[in-house]
């Protein structure tokens, strides 16, 4: 048991999720299964949902642009 178990299970959805949108925060669904080919597996409207989600946590609004992060002059 232990570290080893941990190594041979596959990452969870909201991990690779919440990889994608780091790398892509503009990513689509089809973008993110594109990137991470074991999120195709889920129903695309529970990634969509699920990649909603992962952003507002994120702090990224819809189009991947960071909310509340103005540029003061």
């Amino acid at each position: 048991m232990g570290s080893r178990d941990r190594d041979l299970r596959p990452p969870s959805a909201s991990l690779l999720i919440e990889n994608v949108l780091r790398v892509r925060p503009t990513a689509s669904v089809e973008d993110a299964c594109r990137i991470a080919p074991m999120l195709a597996d889920l129903p695309v409207a529970d990634l969509s949902e699920r990649m909603a989600q992962t952003r507002r946590r994120l702090g990224l609004d819809d189009q991947g642009r960071r909310v509340g992060s103005r540029v003061r002059s």
